[in-house]
């Protein structure tokens, strides 16, 4: 458990190190994080040649998403809660701009 919380906060770090650094560079329009927890609909855990992807289905503003896991030690099943952060990123480019929406789980 303490490891799980180590590495939480490790990770909590270093995605708010990104996003207030990130946040200064002058091509930065709009920089927005929020965390929200919904119900997993279901698990996508794919493993090729040792390397692994666990992904979580669930809805959001009535819309099916897929949640990355940052975390492989912890799997969350089908009808746990989860807790993740969305992110809303709009950056100027040399034809206008572009807005960009993420998602990562946090626990």
């Amino acid at each position: 458990m303490k490891k799980f919380l180590i590495l939480n906060t490790l990770v909590l770090f270093l995605l708010s190190f990104s996003v207030s650094s990130y946040a200064s560079d002058e091509r930065v329009i709009y920089n927005k994080h929020q965390s929200y927890t919904a119900v997993i609909e279901d698990v996508i855990d794919i493993t090729d040649n040792g390397f692994r992807s666990l992904n979580y289905i669930l809805t959001w503003n009535d819309n099916k998403i897929i949640v990355p896991a940052n975390n492989l030690l912890v799997q969350k099943k089908k009808g746990e809660m989860l807790k993740f952060l969305v992110m809303w990123h709009e950056l100027k480019t040399e034809e206008g701009s572009v807005k960009n929406l993420g998602f990562t789980a946090l626990e």
